[in-house]
């Protein structure tokens, strides 16, 4: 009973520390969850750190990646050491959720992932968090006009990622960050001609 409760504290404790909930150089929002013996938390940053979308309508379309991280602390008495310890990453959905008038709203994608730690207190796993070949057709359909604007919409993107420990307890972790779609063409025709 100790255990669950001093699980119980440092997850408010983590949530309330980590939930910044984006911000404009890359932060993060995660959550705290348990899974048998471990409190897992939850970080998403943009490749590179601080992108946004680049809805490009004149070439082709790019898709923007980011990278999960778990951070794994054991909240259990027992050393852990006898017993080979860790978590399996199985899947992950990413969900859109406008942040600015006239966003149109975004289908969730869900992705396979295989990625394993063990005996580890953290993995980074790489996601995609706007896949070109999906997610930007379905924006550019539903923003008519965005390619002919400046029009900027922001979103907060967030990442669920589900697995498993290595003693088979399930878990669904979150993370997001705020990101911007925009026409970089429209940028580039009010950049001063290169001499």
């Amino acid at each position: 009973m100790k255990n669950k409760i001093l699980a119980i504290l440092v997850a408010a404790y983590l949530m309330v520390g980590c939930s910044s909930g984006g911000g404009t150089s890359g932060a993060n929002g995660g959550s705290a969850v348990t899974a048998g013996q471990f409190l897992l938390t939850a970080g998403l940053t943009p490749v590179p750190a601080g992108a946004s979308v680049d809805t490009n309508c004149e070439k082709a379309l790019s898709t923007t990646n980011g990278v999960f991280r778990i951070t794994l602390t054991n909240v259990t008495s027992t050393t852990g050491n006898l017993f080979p310890s860790g978590v399996i990453l199985e899947s992950y959905t990413v969900s859109f959720s406008p942040q600015s008038s006239g966003a149109p709203k975004l289908q969730n994608r869900t992705y396979g992932t295989s990625s394993n730690t063990v005996n580890s207190s953290a993995i980074s796993t790489p996601v995609i968090l706007v896949d070109a070949a999906t997610t930007l057709p379905e924006y550019l359909k539903n923003s008519p006009g965005s390619c002919d604007s400046d029009t900027r919409h922001r979103y907060m993107i967030t990442v669920t990622m589900r697995g498993k420990t290595l003693a088979g307890d399930p878990f669904a972790v979150s993370a997001a960050v705020l990101l911007a779609f925009f026409n970089s063409e429209e940028e580039a025709e009010e950049a001063p001609p290169e001499e």
